[in-house]
């Protein structure tokens, strides 16, 4: 277990770097083709940092042994355990690493429309999933995941329209940094910024690959139920490179990169992700299942009614962890 805990250190370390590489090609991407930060945060940072946690359904989905019941255990805990890590760990981690520069009582203020936007996305993305559980296994099952894809198409629609309407200077923030690997332009001149972008997106993957492996090595060292690992385990591990990002980007005062980070990958995961476990046998309400979607519909109303224009303390921002903590509680019960 002490080998464990060592590796897990140097991988958080390893994924720290990976994560600095990223976010600081991001943001000369962005300045460079004049992508609004609600488009950069919701849509292309969430979506590419959400490429770990999307994979580990898919590989279990895909995989051998993919019609044993743990490995549909798998695939929906994985499924539906990151909303839920996003919502309750990932943006209370965020908070806490702006207390020092802030304190307890400061504000984050990202964009006030774009977050609310994200919210009401994923609340009606909720239901949906919800609604699914109890569809028997035919068309509608079929009908509820084509809804799920228009929703998302939906979404990148308004987020690139309220880009355009708000502009994109609302949050200044700091001085853009110099470019990390700023001699690949002398090389690849403009593309300098993707190549930087795709070798921290390809760190990232690396570093979230190999934390799920300790991760999982940790679970069965612990003799924990294959659902409640997919559910509760796989989620923290993959669900690392967002909180990394905005935890480097809270400390840099790009709020709204930050919060936008975490929501907009909250959307892609409660609406794209839900369609591989549609078919599954275990896409059930079970009390598990039924208690996650509770769980993380009662933390995005949290959120929805303490954002206000001003922005949220962070002292609310952590409450909502509250919702995770009784999750696992109660999950340990059953």
């Amino acid at each position: 277990m002490l080998l464990l805990c060592l590796e897990f250190i140097l991988i958080l370390a390893f994924m720290l770097a990976s994560a600095a590489v990223f976010t600081n090609a991001i943001e000369h991407w962005g300045k460079h083709y004049g992508i609004g930060k609600g488009v950069l945060g919701s849509i292309v940072a969430a979506v590419a940092t959400a490429l770990p946690e999307t994979m580990v359904p898919i590989v279990a989905l895909f995989g051998n042994q993919a019609n044993s019941l743990a490995q549909q255990s798998i695939v929906v805990g994985a499924i539906l355990g990151a909303p839920l890590m996003l919502a309750t760990l990932a943006l209370p981690i965020m908070a806490l690493a702006a207390v020092p520069q802030r304190g307890w009582h400061g504000l984050i203020t990202p964009e006030f429309h774009g977050v609310q936007r994200d919210l009401r996305f994923i609340a009606v993305a909720l239901l949906l999933v919800s609604a699914t559980l109890f569809m028997p296994h035919n068309y509608w099952r079929f009908g509820s995941g084509i809804v799920m894809v228009g929703l998302y198409l939906s979404y990148i629609y308004a987020t690139y329209v309220a880009d355009k309407i708000t502009g994109h200077d609302q949050e200044p923030g700091l001085a853009l940094e110099p470019l990390l690997f700023a001699r690949l332009t002398k090389v690849l001149g403009n593309f300098a910024i993707l190549a930087q972008l795709l070798l921290g997106l390809l760190l990232l993957l690396l570093s979230a690959k190999l934390l799920v492996n300790v991760v999982a090595a940790a679970a069965q060292w612990l003799h924990f139920p294959a659902l409640l690992i997919s559910l509760l385990l796989i989620p923290v591990a993959t669900e690392l490179p967002e909180k990394i990002n905005s935890i480097t980007w809270i400390r840099r005062q790009q709020d709204t990169l930050a919060v936008a980070n975490i929501t907009g990958a909250m959307v892609w995961q409660i609406t794209i992700l839900p369609i591989l476990g549609l078919s599954l046998a275990v896409w059930q309400p079970q009390p598990a299942i039924l208690l996650n979607l509770v769980s993380t519909a009662a933390a995005v109303f949290w959120l929805s009614i303490n954002f206000r224009p001003q922005g949220i303390s962070i002292a609310k921002l952590l409450i909502v962890s509250c919702c995770y903590c009784a999750y696992y509680l109660i999950c340990s019960l059953l």
